[in-house]
């Protein structure tokens, strides 16, 4: 059908060379690969998502036909991908990528004049709630290289714990996949804090079991502790943390354990007895930022509480429209520009309200440490 991006007609595909250097949009950027399809035999989408494939990369149909269409810019892995596929030779996809990079610079540049834009009373928050000053935007925790995407990763609720909870049986015509998620609280505030840091960025969140391979290669950023993410387990392996799951008897106890020169340090969560029942009074928490094991250029964050209260506060360290900003300068000042430090904190829950911890506040600072470079 003519016009139709899945089968493209060379009447309404656009004609003439084949140019990168011309790209400054995101349509004329469509329209060039639009021509460079053409080249290629103008080949199914179906044809260059098996193509791809078969180079071990993912191109989604859905994927190409946003692309295509002009609806969106690719990721720069989407891009290359793409036009290796479609057979651009070596010598022009240095051309490419800097047709990409002019497009994100132009996106951004866009951002940032209609927040000059803004009505000074208004000009503190792009988002409700997200701050657009200098500092919590270009220098924020949660402020990626705009080259890769980001990956949110929380554990599955094992099924023995499933079974118990409503519509998360798939055949189920109220079936809800986020209800099969570990630290659903988490998730939410950190991915919504995410896509408004990084409006350039694709954002993803996954299940540990739904990881592909391309997701590892990301910024990663692990929601949970060890006891079900098993991404976590896997990556406190080689930090001087450990965390110890929970407690099935009086004798054991349950949090985070350093190990220093001088000392074995242990920080547990602490609880109340209310009319019989233990009820979580502070929690401990750890967040950490260091490279990925996987992608030397990317980033792999942890947030893990010993319970779901110290996640979610580990996460709102620095999504906490009050604290958050506090925290991000405290952060700044203690390790700099250092992109592999972390830390164990303290957050007190308030009739059962997390209450992320200041961290300019010595005693909510359990320890610290990082590495330079």
């Amino acid at each position: 059908m003519v016009g139709q991006v899945g089968n493209v007609d060379p009447r309404t595909a656009g004609s003439g060379e084949i140019d990168p250097a011309k790209i400054t949009t995101v349509a004329e950027l469509a329209a060039q690969l639009r021509r460079l399809r053409l080249r290629a035999g103008n080949p199914a989408l179906r044809e260059i998502e098996r193509r791809a494939q078969q180079r071990g990369r993912q191109l989604p149909r859905s994927t190409l036909a946003t692309v295509l269409a002009g609806d969106r810019p690719p990721r720069r892995e989407v891009l290359l991908a793409l036009i290796r596929v479609l057979g651009a030779p070596d010598a022009e996809i240095p051309g490419w990528v800097a047709a990409w990079e002019r497009i994100i610079d132009r996106r951004d540049d866009m951002v940032d004049a209609s927040t000059d834009r803004l009505d000074p009373d208004l000009a503190r928050t792009r988002i409700v709630g997200y701050p657009l000053n200098e500092d919590s935007t270009r220098d924020s925790v949660w402020r990626f290289s705009r080259d890769y995407p980001v990956t949110l990763v929380c554990s599955g609720l094992p099924p023995s714990i499933q079974g118990r909870v409503p519509y998360t049986d798939p055949t189920d015509p109220d079936y809800s996949e986020l209800l099969t998620y570990g630290d659903p609280d988490a998730l939410l505030h950190l991915y919504g804090h995410v896509r408004a840091m990084n409006p350039q960025l694709e954002v993803r969140f996954s299940t540990t079991k739904g990881l592909r391979a391309d997701d590892y290669e990301t910024h990663l950023a692990i929601i949970g502790g060890t006891d079900l993410n098993s991404l976590t387990r896997h990556m406190l392996s080689s930090l001087p943390i450990q965390m110890r799951s929970r407690p099935t008897t009086e004798s054991e106890w349950a949090g985070f354990a350093v190990t220093t020169a001088d000392e074995d340090l242990r920080f547990s969560p602490t609880f109340d007895d209310v009319d019989g029942e233990q009820v979580l009074r502070e929690d401990v928490l750890l967040f950490f930022r260091g490279p990925n094991p996987f992608n030397a250029k990317c980033t792999v964050t942890i947030c893990a509480g010993g319970y779901a209260r110290g996640t979610l506060a580990a996460v709102r360290s620095f999504t906490d429209p009050i604290l958050g900003q506090v925290n991000e300068s405290y952060v700044r000042s203690r390790f700099g520009d250092r992109t592999h430090f972390g830390f164990i904190a303290r957050a007190v829950i308030v009739n059962g309200v997390v209450i992320p911890p200041d961290l300019s506040v010595p005693v909510n600072r359990l320890y610290e440490w990082t590495v330079s470079g």
